[in-house]
């Protein structure tokens, strides 16, 4: 096994996502107790999304022969974004700044996986050709660009193909696997928010949200710079311990983070912000308006998940959707009170989001409670077990996944094989494997 890897999936402990584990986050799932164990995400190739755009085109991870010609024109351009181990915000932070741009002028259809191989279209406005072709990264490049004016705007698109390796931590029966993917195929799974929605691997997105949603600010500053979450790697822990004794003191703090400023991006955005002008906490969440955003988003999620696991466990027939709870209507409000009364939440404060989430949408949305899955490939191999599979925009993998196995991730057993695998036909070719160790590297370092 690679030691600089090992070194680094240096968690506190492995992230089981077992019933137990689910409950807290309103996701019940029918004899959850009798699945097997697999191991995922190991490597970021273990795990691959590609954008399908509304058209059906699948835009790949492939590379391609790069462009040599270019222009100082300024213009507008659509392009293929692929990354590995890096978050959509974070990619678009970057190249913002590469290009000396605001993250405004760069659209995308939705966020993709972080510790993930993810391809998705993005559209940047405003910029010269040969700027965009000079971008040289470790962890993303940019690939298949064409002058386009319309900019793309988060949910235009159809879903994501996934080919993704499940990693064996013990003996199962496959013909029980394949029975249980059989029914999910045919029946489909509950469509809950999972829990990257609630930000891995600390999973505290949803309580910044609920703070948000009570105007505790400062609660939800300290919680995002000091909660140590579910889990976390040891050194990231250690460092949040010590902000949790030294919260106030914004040098401190700056110097503290310092060390950890690719892990800890926002964090050092917030702690910056108060440098400066110290106490005034809604000024520094205004500083990172897409991250309060989806800590609300979260929030919703939460209250969604454990409406959905409601009606499984009271109604004989299910619902075909049920609504979201940001919303102006009050009869959508009222249908979640049972839950919001005991966290203290009450609606009026939606009047003030506008000042730390001004992009936030508030309106009425109802989700499917069952998905459909297409599989397109099933394949048993000596590491586990290969799947590659169709969604539709919104709906999570690993809800589907967590309808047939229960997930480990982070701090993996030790017996497991930990041998790359190319799970894709010809990876190899297509993108060169220096990219995944490139990658590493610059998010380890």
């Amino acid at each position: 096994m690679d030691p600089d890897l090992q070194n680094n999936k240096s968690f506190l402990k492995p992230l089981v996502e077992d019933g137990k584990l689910l409950s807290a986050f309103g996701i019940e799932i029918p004899q959850k107790e009798n699945f097997p164990n697999f191991f995922l995400k190991f490597y970021p190739q273990d795990f691959i999304v590609e954008e399908i755009s509304k058209e059906g085109k699948i835009y790949t991870i492939g590379s391609t022969k790069p462009e040599n010609y270019g222009g100082e024109k300024l213009g507008n351009y659509h392009m293929t974004l692929v990354k590995c181990n890096l978050g959509t915000l974070q990619a678009v932070e970057n190249l913002a700044s590469r290009l000396n741009i605001s993250v405004n002028n760069i659209g995308y259809a939705g966020l993709k996986d972080d510790d993930a191989v993810t391809s998705q279209r993005i559209s940047i406005t405003g910029v010269r050709l040969n700027d965009l072709l000079k971008i040289k990264v470790s962890n993303f490049f940019l690939k298949e660009i064409e002058e386009n004016d319309n900019f793309i705007q988060k949910g235009q698109l159809k879903g994501n193909r996934f080919t993704i390796l499940l990693r064996k931590t013990e003996n199962f029966e496959e013909e029980t696997f394949m029975q249980r993917l059989d029914t999910v195929r045919q029946k489909g799974f509950y469509n809950f928010y999972y829990l990257q929605r609630f930000g891995t691997p600390r999973l505290i997105n949803h309580l910044c949200g609920f703070l948000i949603l009570q105007e505790n600010y400062e609660k939800v500053v300290y919680s995002a710079i000091c909660e140590e979450g579910i889990t976390d790697r040891i050194h990231l822990n250690k460092i949040r311990k010590e902000a949790q004794k030294k919260f106030g003191d914004w040098m401190y703090l700056k110097n503290l983070f310092k060390e950890v400023e690719s892990e800890c991006f926002y964090e050092n955005k917030l702690i910056s912000y108060l440098l400066n002008s110290p106490d005034d906490f809604e000024g520094a969440l205004k500083e990172i308006p897409d991250l309060v955003t989806i800590w609300i988003y979260a929030t919703s999620a939460w209250l969604f998940n454990h409406k959905l696991s409601q009606c499984i466990k009271t109604s004989t027939k299910i619902p075909k959707t049920l609504p979201l709870f940001l919303t102006h209507d009050s009869r959508i409000q009222d249908s979640y009170k049972y839950l919001t009364s005991k966290l203290y939440l009450s609606t009026p404060v939606f009047k003030n989001l506008s000042t730390v989430a001004p992009n936030l949408l508030l309106n009425n949305r109802f989700i499917n409670t069952i998905s459909k899955v297409n599989i397109t490939k099933v394949e048993n191999v000596e590491e586990g077990i290969i799947l590659s599979f169709d969604l539709h925009k919104g709906e999570y993998a690993t809800t589907f996944l967590s309808h047939l196995v229960n997930l480990i991730s982070y701090l993996p057993p030790a017996d497991m094989n930990f041998m790359p695998i190319n799970i894709m036909k010809n990876l190899e070719s297509e993108i060169s494997l220096n990219f995944f160790t490139e990658a590493k590297k610059a998010v380890f370092n």
